[in-house]
């Protein structure tokens, strides 16, 4: 985990980590940047590297609920189309909100978290390329590539296993 991060140290890091293959260098920032394509042997993300690529095509900047609400949208059909997820969608204040758990109603034994919109940035960092191992872009980490932990792990729990995630935005 790069400890030089303010989060290097914190659950969230450790999460990324293991999870999802991050650069695991001391004192380096390219965890703000980037998340391994293939992350651990054994552990393969290739078959969620297309989500990751429609979530960070979506310019969910948080000042724009119109884009927030389709990013969720996007998760949401995922969800559906590839997983047997109890999953549920709500509106706050106009925004979408998506619940998903592996178990009926919302009060599963492990709740996970994380935001689908990013702040705004300039016009390269929307690019979205692979070179090597690695995916560039905007939210590839914070938080799209968090989210995209997320969505395996829950789509790929063991049968009985309580948990479930909430997909928020700004």
């Amino acid at each position: 985990v790069c400890r030089g991060s303010l989060w290097g140290n914190c659950f969230w890091g450790l999460w990324n980590a293991a999870a999802a293959g991050f650069c695991m260098k001391k004192n380096c920032s390219c965890c703000l940047k980037k998340i391994r394509k293939e992350s651990l042997e054994g552990m393969d993300m290739e078959k969620y590297i297309p989500l990751l690529k429609d979530l960070m095509a979506i310019r969910s900047v948080s000042a724009d609920p119109a884009m927030n609400n389709r990013v969720t949208e996007t998760l949401y059909t995922f969800f559906k189309e590839n997983s047997t997820l109890h999953c549920t969608v709500e509106e706050f204040q106009g925004r979408k909100i998506l619940y998903a758990s592996t178990i009926p109603g919302k009060n599963p034994d492990l709740m996970l978290n994380a935001h689908l919109d990013v702040v705004p940035a300039e016009e390269e960092t929307w690019k979205i390329r692979v070179e090597e191992d690695w995916v560039y872009g905007r939210g590839s980490v914070d938080c799209k590539g968090n989210a995209v932990a997320i969505v395996k792990a829950l789509c790929e729990m063991e049968e009985g296993v309580s948990a479930g995630a909430f997909f928020t935005v700004d």
